[in-house]
């Protein structure tokens, strides 16, 4: 299930306030991609878009140790976007981890990082 969350801040500043907001919330940021800057490059336009990958190693490392297929949900992702004149942010709901892929832990851990996903856009976008 994809979840969605609408910023009062433009793409950079969300971006930017999405970036302390996961550190705070005991991830990292693993990559930042400017999908608009990419695409650019190849004479094609979009609205300001980045993508974050963003992680917990010690959450990874667990749910990896249960069942390594999960590697290729790794790390998480958070997309910021400009459409119809707001800043949309977009990502998956990480509790459809623990349904998919096997192991009690790692069901807990799809939760714990579902709340702490949550607690990150709702501080990157409110005052």
């Amino acid at each position: 299930m994809e979840k969605e969350a609408i910023s009062p801040y433009s793409v950079p500043e969300t971006v930017t306030r999405l970036k302390k907001a996961v550190v705070d919330n005991g991830f990292s940021v693993q990559f930042e991609i400017d999908l608009s800057a990419n695409f650019a490059k190849k004479n094609l336009t979009a609205p300001p878009t980045a993508i974050l990958g963003v992680c917990n190693a010690v959450h990874a490392h667990a749910m990896l140790a249960e069942d390594p297929r999960v590697l290729g949900q790794l790390p998480c992702r958070i997309a910021v976007t400009e459409r119809d004149g707001r800043t949309l942010i977009t990502w998956l709901d990480p509790k459809m981890l623990g349904e998919f892929y096997e192991g009690e832990r790692s069901a807990q851990i799809a939760v714990e990082v579902a709340k702490a996903m949550d607690a990150m856009v709702v501080d990157a976008t409110q005052g």
